[in-house]
């Protein structure tokens, strides 16, 4: 991801991007046998 391009993008197209993001890694996620609130309490985890 470059700076530039999310800088030059309005917010809401922002969003939406990283919903669309998110929903990728969750599908990939599910299909490699991880499941996503796991790995979102271990993000929570390693944010302190």
């Amino acid at each position: 991801m470059s700076v530039d391009k999310e800088r030059g993008s309005g917010s809401t197209e922002q969003q939406l991007d990283q919903q669309k993001t998110n929903i990728d890694i969750y599908k990939l996620m599910t299909q490699m046998g991880i499941h996503p609130d796991k790995w979102l309490q271990m993000e929570e985890l390693h944010k302190d």
